[in-house]
């Protein structure tokens, strides 16, 4: 059985570790690891957004997901990593119907992201429950999604 969470700093080292085994031993994003390892994930939280993770029975991260407040009523979708065991199954829509909810009970009118064009599971994933296409430039793609 797994849980839904809003994050807190005891969960800190264990984020890290999820996300930087993701983005270093799935993806090769060096230039990302270190960003993730000096991040506060408890600055979501005072700045209007949130951020969430998903344990395991044993207390084991196996998602993660977060708002970041962009102003103009909109969020900033970020640190969407899930488990690759854990892929296919409802545990990514179930973190993405939280912080649509949450983006749509506090007024907000849009949610955005950036992610690369390697990522194409996540890209899928993303048109799937209605993200648009708004910019590229050499690597990344940015979608839109009007709440």
């Amino acid at each position: 059985m797994v849980r839904y969470i809003e994050y807190n700093n005891t969960y800190i080292d264990k984020v890290k570790d999820h996300i930087k085994t993701i983005i270093l031993e799935e993806f090769d994003f060096k230039e990302l690891c270190q960003w993730y390892s000096e991040k506060d994930y408890e600055v979501y939280k005072k700045n209007g957004g949130n951020f969430w993770i998903v344990i395991d029975e044993n207390n084991n991260i196996i998602g993660t997901i977060g708002l970041q407040d962009e102003g103009n009523d909109t969020f900033k979708l970020v640190g969407l990593y899930v488990k690759e065991e854990y892929r296919g199954t409802e545990i990514s829509t179930e973190l993405f119907n939280i912080v649509k909810n949450y983006a749509l009970n506090k007024k907000y009118t849009k949610i955005i992201l950036g992610t690369y064009e390697r990522m194409s599971r996540a890209i899928n994933f993303y048109r799937k429950v209605g993200f648009k296409e708004y910019n590229r430039d050499e690597d990344a793609i940015f979608l839109v999604l009007d709440l």
